[in-house]
């Protein structure tokens, strides 16, 4: 009967752990914005739902439409550390149309991290844009060996990517003529 009591309860405890690990998520902020033809844009890269893990490192591709985005800069945090004081070492690469790969690999200890980043979630980095062309755009993680967030001890967390979305804002010339139409087609109804 204990032995029974004893597998029901490691089964609960490794559920609850599995539970939050799999709660966590990465996405953008804002999660949709409006941006248009020669106009910067940004979207922060965060990570949440932690419940208490570290990040200690991460290789991530984030792709997007090259027809409306070009990627111009990844701006780090110090959430893994500061680079000035070689705490982390940080990469990331613009060169392929749609795509920025960036990494970040702290040389911190794990309750370094923890006291740095002590929480549920926090801010990675920034992606900077410029919009070149007309259109929405959604940003993705590509997921998969070698794209993947580490924890404590280097495992590899279970975090559920959530995508962002660029929208475009109505040209102006294009908002004067809706407005001139309708109220063009309200005065004609008004007329009969």
């Amino acid at each position: 009967m204990r032995k029974c009591w004893i597998l029901g309860a490691a089964t609960l405890v490794s559920t609850l752990v599995a539970g939050a690990a799999g709660a966590a998520s990465i996405g953008f902020s804002p999660a949709s914005q409006p941006g248009s033809v020669g106009n910067p844009v940004s979207f922060d890269v965060t990570v949440s739902g932690l419940g208490g893990e570290i990040v200690s490192s991460y290789d991530l591709d984030v792709s997007f439409d090259p027809a409306v985005l070009q990627a111009t800069g990844v701006t780090f945090t110090n959430a893994l550390g500061d680079a000035d004081l070689l705490e982390v070492l940080l990469d990331f690469d613009l060169t392929t149309a749609g795509l920025v790969d960036m990494s970040a690999l702290s040389l911190l200890t794990d309750a370094e991290l923890l006291a740095i980043q002590g929480g549920d979630g926090f801010t990675l980095a920034t992606l900077e844009f410029v919009v070149i062309g007309p259109g929405a755009s959604t940003l993705d993680f590509l997921f998969g060996p070698p794209n993947e967030i580490t924890g404590a001890n280097g495992a590899v967390l279970d975090v559920t990517p959530v995508s962002a979305l660029l929208v475009p804002e109505p040209n102006s010339l294009l908002l004067l003529a809706m407005g001139a139409l309708l109220a063009g087609t309200a005065r004609r109804e008004t007329l009969l």
